[in-house]
């Protein structure tokens, strides 16, 4: 039986929903962490935010390669910074993040 990709791909974003709580993997210097986020999902990719000062930022600047969990779902994948929640490109996402997790959108915004 041959998977298709899309399909599975439509599947596990469609148990993930708009947006969930994903424990997110980064690391860098030998030192691996892990943290909950409340991540976006929008035109098929996630989003979190994080401030520069963070750790999980300053790991993903040093090595991007993360990994993102959830329910029985796990994905690796490449990661960057977008620039700031008030960056004209990332309004779509920051009124996801306003309908899904005000209380976080108020801190960034």
């Amino acid at each position: 039986m041959e998977l298709n990709y899309q399909s599975e791909l439509e599947k596990t974003y469609a148990h993930i929903g708009e947006s969930n709580i994903m424990a997110l993997a980064t690391g860098s210097q030998n030192r691996p962490t892990v943290r909950l986020v409340s991540c976006i999902i929008y035109q098929n990719k996630m989003f979190f935010q994080m401030g520069t000062d963070l750790t999980k930022y300053k790991q993903i600047c040093e090595n991007n390669n993360a990994a993102l969990c959830v329910d029985n779902i796990q994905t690796e994948g490449i990661a960057g910074a977008l620039g700031r929640t008030n960056d004209k490109q990332n309004n779509e996402i920051m009124e996801l993040y306003k309908k899904h997790y005000k209380n976080s959108y108020e801190t960034c915004a």
